[in-house]
């Protein structure tokens, strides 16, 4: 997360570029999709037909994410927290316990500023309590080598794969579900409950143009392929399997978009026990391996020089032919699997579960590779500033971000919760990127640091 903790005249010379860009680069990818667990009920990002249409475009935005954003982002994001900590860690000298009360001080502070982001200004997928627990934990293995590191964090990456494969389910860290257990574990729903009339619904949605739920009337019957005429004889109908989910997911959707569509107290009840798992069950079955292993990876690659851009520009090319090879390949299978499961229910294949982190932490280090190489272009010279200022106010960029969306999308601001489509969701978040790459440069012109930052870095040295 964000920079280190010296006095401003010491960060400006210490501060390293390239980590800089790197967070800015992940702190705007992030609401790529992030915007859609603001803006549409859960489900409605992994259905992409069924809520924003068939039109090419909305179909295209939901493979882009998918591609090049889902998890990679956050495991950037991860690998950055690992690095900066090493960046604090790497000056703690034997007896130097000043040192050491700041760093947990930091750590412990970030988790205040994770409650007040999940509870207050109703993040329910906050990283930043997470990053700071986990945090807690890295002390003692500040010395270990980076192959070491490197080591435990492929056990670790294996250990998750086995979870998957074993619970059918991920969680989220800092961004929203992954689409393909979800859907399967919907379907699995579905079909124990004997088809969607075992949810009552008395409306199906079907998006329009806005890409909310356009509610028509219909009333099918417990076997999705009959519906009932005037005098209640049981006729056939060919609905389609898109209907059939349609008609399954309509109460959840309306549901969700009633309580988004409430006032902020309603939204804090409604919305706290999503938090309240997130801040606590879900440490244990995914944040410990999820976002754990990209931490440990981000230690190692600290100490290897990869992160902060040490490495040779032939070693950066390599880094990013392979990772952007690898991962987008893998993510570009499981697309496809995921949009077969969309389309017309074809299970999910088994390797989906083994390969997630494959793509995503491959992918990541496409993006730390390609972001590296920029930073060494001179042409690209004002766009690597732009994403460096943003890096340098990633906490108060990352807070903004939900401020911002939720007042746009919940009933207490302008009360837009479930009325864009995929596509609109993507220029909604590249306009706020596009605002905070701009506003964070002009901002640090005249301030050394962000607002929240600057809060930051006083309530570490408060009672001190």
């Amino acid at each position: 997360m964000p920079a280190s903790l010296e006095r401003p005249e010491e960060q400006a010379r210490a501060r390293i570029m390239v980590m800089d860009v790197l967070r800015g680069f992940a702190v705007c990818g992030i609401l790529f999709r992030n915007v859609f667990a603001f803006g549409i009920p859960a489900m409605a990002y992994s259905l992409p037909t069924i809520w924003s249409g068939h039109d090419p475009s909305e179909i295209a935005s939901w493979a882009f994410v998918e591609m090049y954003v889902d998890g990679t982002m956050r495991a950037l994001f991860s690998m950055l927290f690992g690095a900066s900590a090493m960046v604090l860690l790497s000056r703690i000298s034997a007896n130097r316990v000043e040192q050491i009360d700041r760093y947990y001080r930091r750590l412990m502070w970030l988790m205040v500023f994770g409650l007040v982001h999940s509870y207050i200004l109703l993040s329910t997928f906050d990283i930043l309590f997470i990053y700071g627990l986990l945090g807690l934990l890295l002390f003692p293995l500040r010395n270990l080598s980076a192959k070491a590191l490197l080591t435990t964090a492929f056990v670790g990456i294996v250990i998750a794969a086995i979870v998957s494969e074993l619970s059918f389910e991920v969680t989220t860290e800092g961004e929203a579900n992954n689409a393909p257990l979800n859907i399967e574990t919907m379907l699995q729903g579905m079909q124990e409950s004997d088809g969607p009339e075992a949810v009552s619904p008395s409306q199906t949605p079907s998006a329009d143009l806005s890409g909310s739920p356009q509610v028509s009337q219909q009333n099918p019957t417990a076997d999705a392929g009959n519906t009932t005429s005037g005098d209640g004889t049981a006729q056939e109908d060919d609905m389609s399997y898109e209907e059939a989910i349609s008609a399954y997911v309509a109460p959840q959707w309306l549901e969700e978009i009633t309580e988004r569509q409430d006032g902020y107290v309603l939204n804090v009840v409604s919305l706290a026990p999503t938090s309240v798992a997130n801040h606590t069950t879900e440490i244990f079955t995914s944040h410990f391996t999820d976002v754990g292993i990209l931490i440990l990876i981000g230690m190692a690659f600290f100490k290897l020089g990869i992160v902060t851009g040490e490495r040779s520009t032939r070693f950066y090319v390599v880094m990013l032919l392979l990772g952007y090879g690898i991962g987008l390949s893998v993510n570009a299978g499981e697309t496809w699997a995921d949009w077969l499961l969309v389309v017309d229910g074809t299970e999910t294949p088994r390797w989906a579960s083994f390969t997630y982190d494959i793509g995503r932490i491959t992918t990541a280090f496409g993006h730390l590779a390609m972001l590296t190489l920029m930073v060494r272009v001179q042409l690209f010279r004002q766009v690597s500033n732009l994403f460096a200022a943003a890096g340098r106010m990633a906490l108060t960029n990352y807070l903004m971000q939900t401020i911002i969306c939720v007042n746009l999308f919940f009933g207490f601001g302008f009360g837009l919760y479930g009325e864009f489509r995929h596509s609109e969701l993507l220029l909604i978040a590249l306009a706020i990127s596009c605002a905070q790459l701009i506003g964070s440069r002009i901002y640090l012109h005249f301030f050394s640091q962000g607002p929240a930052e600057w809060l930051w870095r006083r309530l570490i040295a408060w009672g001190r």
